[in-house]
């Protein structure tokens, strides 16, 4: 067995069964869970592209799209690649790998695992503690509105986030969507309004931050 077929069969027999008793639904190396009401979490089992067949190293990383996130990530989207929900980490407003989630234990590591011919006891046990103690129960408190909009806009979040001005965009499509009367909703606004008017990028923003300022009751020239 090669170290391809022993991560597909980790995947299989105990990273399944594990998520599946969760809730997660599969799709390929990525298990979802949520809905358009409460925000979805993604656990994807993400592998080095150099992988040689005796030795594979990968990691568990974890994905939050808050509610509204993902509508506002469709709405920039053509119509043909439009999906009902998020299917990979690209562009999410919040991933996280086991670097960022628990430094102290993995390091700095991309790849924190490795697996050879079969996935041993102690590999699946650790990844086993992993998901149940860390990744899925901090993916799931990020769909807190509260607390997924410290995550956005807080710098010093061990969430890695895109560039700021998306961090925000997805902060007011957030707080549009399920918390228009939020007490921050306005001041998060505000921030993106004057970042993108000091540079206008992206050009498709207008229309919606015209919106979201109306929402919010601030002008959108200061």
């Amino acid at each position: 067995m090669s170290s391809i077929d022993a991560l597909d069969g980790l995947a299989r027999e105990h990273l399944h069964p594990l998520l599946r008793e969760r809730g997660f639904r599969r799709q390929g190396t990525t298990w979802w869970y949520g809905s358009a009401q409460e925000g979805w979490v993604l656990i994807v089992l993400s592998r080095w592209k150099y992988n040689e067949p005796a030795r594979a190293q990968f990691s568990v990383d974890t994905v939050v799209w808050p509610v509204g996130t993902w509508e506002t990530e469709m709405a920039f989207t053509a119509t043909s690649a439009q999906r009902p929900r998020p299917d990979a980490r690209l562009n999410a407003p919040l991933f996280a790998g086991p670097r960022e989630l628990m430094s102290a234990r993995y390091g700095d590591c991309d790849w924190p695992w490795s697996i050879q011919t079969q996935p041993v006891t102690g590999l699946v046990d650790d990844i086993h503690w992993f998901c149940v103690e860390h990744a899925i129960p901090s993916a799931l408190e990020h769909l807190s509105v509260d607390i997924a909009l410290r995550a956005l806009t807080d710098p010093g979040s061990r969430w890695t986030k895109l560039a700021p001005m998306w961090s925000l965009i997805y902060a007011c499509g957030m707080l549009a969507r399920a918390a228009p009367d939020h007490d921050r909703f306005s001041d998060t606004v505000i921030a993106l309004r004057d970042a993108w008017l000091a540079d206008p990028r992206p050009d498709f923003l207008q229309p919606t931050l015209q919106r979201w300022c109306q929402l919010a009751e601030v002008p959108f020239e200061p």
